[in-house]
């Protein structure tokens, strides 16, 4: 089934970039993604809703429910090629008993339909990696679909990702598809810690920094800390409901039947 997209504005934008930041490791993507929005005032354009999502909605203190949901915002750059930033709440959910991953194929199908609608020309995806130990290295990595994307961030910086590194869920997906499409896409790993748990706003602000020279365009850093901590409750929020969800479908299937009316 695809997704619902509800345009608030379909914008006319120039050469635009769609940066793709949505929740996984160190939630490097989605601080980055969440700050964008917020530090660039950027413009909401569309809602994404799919059947691919938790099933369920999130309250807030006066009771009033939200969708969990994808949100496009677009930016119209005074300098250079516009933007279009994704963030959201989470990834398509995944069945544990079922098993299939059709569900991540259709909702990054449906994100690149929308942003092609709105001029997208290229996509760039971040999000973090997790490693051992420290290295050398840029703190930044990068891999993607087109040469010339790759070079120029590699010129700008980057490391190339080691040989069959597997990028999963959406950052990596999303690439895919948008090779297919013959639209050139890269993802930009911010290097973060494998053994620490939580949020990682060191590699976000390096994502964000890197990709605003990548795409064109200047950002205040001074505020990524304090934004980042808004980002964090937010998606905790959302993790311990589903998480709640999870022990409460658990627990009914456990129940006879029997005793179901």
């Amino acid at each position: 089934m695809k997704s619902n997209v509800v345009w608030k504005e379909k914008p006319k934008l120039k050469n635009a970039s769609l940066i793709c930041g949505l929740p996984g490791i160190g939630l490097v993507g989605q601080i980055a993604a969440n700050y964008l929005v917020d530090k660039l005032s950027m413009t909401k354009a569309a809602d994404l809703y799919s059947p691919h999502f938790y099933p369920q909605v999130i309250t807030d203190l006066s009771g009033k429910i939200k969708m969990i949901r994808d949100e496009f915002y677009c930016w119209k750059n005074p300098s250079g090629d516009d933007l279009i930033v994704l963030r959201g709440d989470m990834q398509p959910f995944i069945n544990p008993q079922i098993q299939v991953n059709f569900p991540h194929f259709q909702v990054n199908n449906d994100i690149l339909d929308a942003a092609l609608e709105m001029n997208a020309k290229k996509v760039i995806t971040l999000a973090g990696l997790g490693i051992s130990e420290a290295d050398s290295r840029s703190k930044v990595l990068v891999a993607g679909n087109d040469s010339e994307l790759i070079k120029k961030a590699v010129d700008l910086g980057a490391s190339i990702t080691p040989t069959g590194l597997p990028i999963i869920g959406g950052a990596g997906l999303l690439l895919g598809l948008a090779e297919i499409r013959s639209v050139p896409a890269v993802c930009l790993m911010g290097k973060t810690n494998a053994k620490v748990q939580g949020p990682d706003v060191e590699a976000a602000k390096s994502v964000v920094e890197f990709v605003s020279k990548l795409a064109g365009f200047e950002i205040d850093m001074s505020e990524i800390e304090e934004n980042a901590k808004k980002s964090t409750k937010i998606f905790k929020d959302v993790l311990e409901k589903v998480q709640e969800q999870e022990k409460a479908m658990k627990r009914s299937r456990e129940v006879d039947t029997a005793y179901i009316r």
